[in-house]
């Protein structure tokens, strides 16, 4: 009995096109994680990019910033384990769509800042919630799929603060005040109202280094309700006054404010800089 070697390679054939199909159809993708700076101070937001790029030949759905959060963020303290963390109250939101259409070979960047870890019914605690070593990665959910793309791992480094830093965290480290730090929301509690709490550390503590994240939640307070936030009923017309200082103010650490210690090691740095540029002009002479 002779075989037709045409029908024989059929079945091959179909199954070798019907894997490359299936291929074809996997979304494939990368999602890389990055920090704006290795070390924070402790109740400093931790500043994370998240990127995702299409390496797929479709589409693949990507979240629209409104529901960024469905991104998982993962956390480990030193020789821990990773746990998961949910860095947002989230909410059911109502919405025309959830997704955009991510072409092949195009990425969609998220920012993220991460300081407290938001659980139902509980008060918010600290996702860095001690000094020392942390590593950080996500993984990307592909909506209305069982597919998630795991990036890679990012090292952060939380330090105590010291000096001025200390008499600012002690005023800071309250839940209402930590979510405010975090999304520029202000919620009463029966604390000073986080506004003017942070208005009122910015012009008491002009040298400390939580300074930028005190102003931008300040500014991010007032870009989200222009024209009438110095209406709120929370806000007396001295508060009002004492924000718009804080805000002119601008975030950048005033050095002339430095602790001491800080102070000398600057001043040491830069003498040896400057005694390395001599003795480099001296051998070239």
């Amino acid at each position: 009995m002779s075989l037709n070697p045409t029908v024989c390679f059929l079945p091959i054939l179909a199954g070798a096109v019907s894997t490359a199909a299936a291929e074809s159809a996997t979304p494939s993708a990368t999602v890389r994680i990055k920090t704006s700076k290795v070390r924070y101070l402790r109740g400093e937001p931790v500043l994370v990019t998240v990127t995702i790029t299409n390496d797929g030949k479709k589409d693949i759905p990507a979240w629209i910033d409104m529901v960024k959060y469905a991104v998982t963020f993962f956390v480990k303290h030193d020789g821990n384990e990773f746990r998961k963390v949910n860095v947002y109250g989230g909410s059911d939101l109502k919405l025309d769509r959830y997704v955009d259409p991510l072409p092949p070979g195009q990425s969609k960047s998220y920012e993220f800042r991460i300081l407290p870890i938001y659980e139902r019914g509980k008060a918010s605690a600290l996702a860095f919630d001690k000094p020392g070593t942390y590593h950080v990665k996500v993984r990307y959910p592909l909506w209305k799929t069982t597919v998630k793309f795991e990036s890679n791992t990012i090292q952060v480094r939380i330090q105590k603060p010291t000096g001025v830093d200390a008499k600012a965290w002690a005023e800071m480290d309250r839940p209402h005040f930590l979510r405010f730090l975090q999304s520029g929301v202000a919620l009463r509690d029966k604390g000073e109202y986080p506004p003017i709490t942070a208005a009122r550390l910015l012009k008491e503590y002009p040298g400390s280094r939580y300074r930028p994240v005190l102003h931008w939640a300040l500014s991010d307070f007032t870009r989200r309700r222009p024209g009438f936030w110095f209406k709120d009923k929370h806000l007396k017309p001295a508060d009002v006054k004492l924000i718009k200082e804080a805000l002119a103010a601008g975030g950048k650490v005033e050095t002339s404010q430095i602790s001491p210690a800080v102070g000398i090691a600057m001043g040491l740095l830069l003498a040896s800089a400057v005694t390395i540029l001599l003795v480099r002009k001296r051998q070239r002479a």
